[in-house]
C-alpha cells in the first residue's frame, strides 16, 4: 500500500511541477531571445540606449540623442 501511494504522489507532483518548470524555462528563453535581438538592433544602428523598457514579450528602448 505505501508502494501504490507513493507511486500516486510522484505522479500528481509530477503533473502539476513539470509543466510549471517548462513554461518558465520557455518563457526564459524567449525573454533572453528577445533581449538578444534587440542588443543586435541597438548595434546595427549604432544607438546608445538610455531608458529601456521590457513588457511581455517586447522592449522599447530609447536614445535621447538620436
Amino acid at each position: 500500500m505505501d508502494i501504490a501511494m507513493f507511486a500516486v504522489n510522484v505522479a500528481v507532483v509530477s503533473l502539476v511541477f513539470v509543466p510549471y518548470y517548462l513554461f518558465i524555462r520557455l518563457g526564459q528563453q524567449e525573454y533572453r531571445r528577445i533581449n538578444r535581438e534587440f542588443s543586435g538592433q541597438v548595434k546595427q544602428h549604432n544607438l546608445r540606449i538610455d531608458q529601456m523598457e521590457r513588457w511581455n514579450l517586447n522592449a522599447l528602448g530609447i536614445d535621447f540623442k538620436q
